[in-house]
């Protein structure tokens, strides 16, 4: 990142030193001409008569032809009218290698930040029997997801509200039926490949009885690392018909969770 900095400085600093030159030859170019024009004069080349005849001579023949007469013989208007046009193709020459190079810069900076920042995955957890804040276990069961950083800078400012849980008959909801409310910011920080495990909401473990599916889904709020707000938006739909009873009570295990085809998204 220094380096491109200074890359772009070296360059910006080359062409302006272009530009300067173009505008000291053109001056000096200008000035030779001024003083080759007033010897004319002073010689009475430029009468009434001569000068028509000049001006006919430029219409007739062209600005280029009519230029390299005035300068043909004479070796300092020459030599200064070649440096300008020299320095005017650096100058072009320079621009066209700092804008390439700036190019090529900024898109050398935007694949690092894609590589290197931050993303946070969510794994789903199964759902699980509710254990209360006394350890016994109550006749409800709970959600659980995973907050995974893959990326390579830590992700901060994590913020998250509880996830949401529901049961529903049908296999297609739509994001109209998985709300999302405010998220109150926080100041969790997740380092890569850190995980942090995350409930939702209980319901009754009757619900699993029913025919249909349980939702899981929710939103996650984090910086990248570069400074600018990411979220990664996630919903798993687990099949009631996969519910199993274990030594703790009735689950579902994360083996069956699908991403459902609504309610996901990142960026």
């Amino acid at each position: 990142m220094l380096g491109q900095q200074v890359l772009k400085r070296l360059l910006a600093l080359a062409q302006l030193t272009g530009a300067a030159l173009v505008a000291w030859n053109l001056l000096a170019f200008a000035a030779c001409v001024g003083e080759h024009i007033n010897r004319q004069h002073a010689n009475n080349y430029f009468t009434h008569d001569n000068q028509a005849i000049c001006l006919r001579c430029i219409i007739d023949s062209g600005p280029l032809p009519w230029f390299l007469g005035i300068i043909g013989d004479k070796p300092e208007l020459t030599f200064i009218a070649v440096s300008a046009i020299a320095t005017i193709f650096i100058a072009c020459f320079t621009y066209t290698l700092q804008q390439a190079t700036v190019n090529l810069s900024d898109r050398q900076t935007s694949e690092t930040k894609i590589l290197q920042r931050a993303y946070i995955s969510v794994k789903p957890l199964g759902i699980n029997p509710f254990v209360s804040e006394h350890g016994g276990v109550a006749d409800r069961i709970v959600g659980h997801v995973a907050f995974i950083n893959v990326g390579r800078l830590p992700a901060r400012n994590v913020s998250v509200e509880r996830a949401y849980m529901k049961w529903d008959s049908s296999d297609s909801l739509g994001d109209a039926d998985l709300l999302i409310g405010p998220i109150r910011p926080m100041t969790i920080v997740l380092t890569p490949g850190t995980t942090m495990s995350h409930g939702t909401n209980s319901i009754p473990t009757t619900e699993m009885h029913k025919s249909g599916f349980i939702y899981v889904w929710g939103k996650v709020d984090y910086t990248d690392g570069f400074g600018v707000t990411r979220h990664t938006q996630f919903c798993h739909r687990y099949p009631c018909i996969r519910r199993r009873l274990t030594g703790k009570g009735e689950t579902i295990s994360r083996k069956h969770a699908r991403y459902h085809q609504n309610g996901n998204g990142a960026d």
